[in-house]
């Protein structure tokens, strides 16, 4: 019965998905390296246009770059909610030991229910970001397991959303906080550390040189100057694509996470058992069915 995600302890249940990342992450990364550049792309062109530049000097590529910056970071989150269910589905796929092509996942990825559905959810969580944190936690701890539901169960929509929320709670009339929901933030929050670890590491470069341009601009008696604007654009897009690639592993993580822990609640609110389900069915298979 241990072979069950129902029984196995948190950090067991936290650290499965870093094997399997580690696993597929290069069969996986034809996919996910080229539609995450595709997603930093606008506002990467829009830094370039406008590091460099005070806005006292602001000319039109200045504007144009300033727009590219704020049109980018909305169509990142469309392009990145389509990328996740299109891992999903490599995920759940590679899971039940039936790989499937880059184009079956895409053609799950860009239904148009499954786009309104992680929309929604990605709404909802940013949401809830924007309002002190916490409520985008909760969100995020009771909506997390939406794609896992669309991928494994073909629930789309509002069934989605309702059967996520039935797994988070462990049942239509369960606590709103439970072991579920504490694992899917605990899984997010990894995503997040791994994200930060990444861009700190690429952007700690930049850090240093606007330090430096800083100190000069002290010590040569110019007041009120903003050490970013005199960077060269090309660390933008330098920052911005070394960010996109390097941060990759932890898309595959948290996906891989919130797959296994579905199965985990899947158990959990239906008192099934994997392994002894798995077992029960090689038994029928070996002996034709018969009693």
């Amino acid at each position: 019965m241990n072979g069950s995600p129902a029984n196995w302890d948190a950090l067991r249940l936290l650290d499965a998905p870093v094997w399997f990342t580690l696993r597929h992450l290069w069969p996986m990364a034809a996919m996910i390296l080229p539609v995450r550049l595709v997603a930093v792309a606008p506002s990467t062109i829009g830094q370039a246009l406008t590091w460099g530049v005070a806005p006292q000097a602001a000319g039109p590529a200045f504007w144009l770059g300033t727009a590219l910056t704020w049109l980018g970071a909305l169509t990142s989150a469309v392009v990145m909610g389509a990328l996740y269910a299109a891992v999903a589905h490599q995920v759940g796929a590679r899971l039940a030991g039936r790989p499937a092509t880059t184009r079956e996942s895409w053609a799950f990825a860009l239904r148009p229910a499954v786009i309104a559905t992680t929309a929604v959810v990605i709404l909802l969580v940013a949401l809830g970001w924007m309002m002190c944190f916490v409520p985008g936690l909760f969100a995020a701890a009771l909506l997390g397991l939406t794609l896992p539901v669309m991928v494994e169960e073909g629930r789309l929509g509002g069934a989605a959303l309702d059967r996520a929320l039935e797994l988070a709670r462990h049942g239509r009339r369960g606590r709103w906080f439970t072991s579920t929901g504490a694992l899917v933030m605990c899984a997010g929050f990894a995503w997040s550390m791994i994200g930060s670890a990444v861009g700190s590491l690429v952007t700690l470069p930049v850090g240093v040189m606007a330090a430096a341009v800083g100190v000069k601009a002290a010590t040569s008696g110019e007041v009120g100057v903003d050490p970013m604007t005199m960077l060269p654009g090309w660390l933008a897009v330098v920052t911005n694509l070394g960010t996109a690639v390097l941060a990759a592993p932890a898309d595959l993580y948290l996906v891989a996470a919130l797959a296994l822990l579905h199965r985990r609640a899947v158990d959990l609110l239906e008192g099934r058992d994997l392994e002894a389900a798995i077992a029960g069915r090689s038994a029928d298979a070996g002996t034709g069915g018969a009693p």
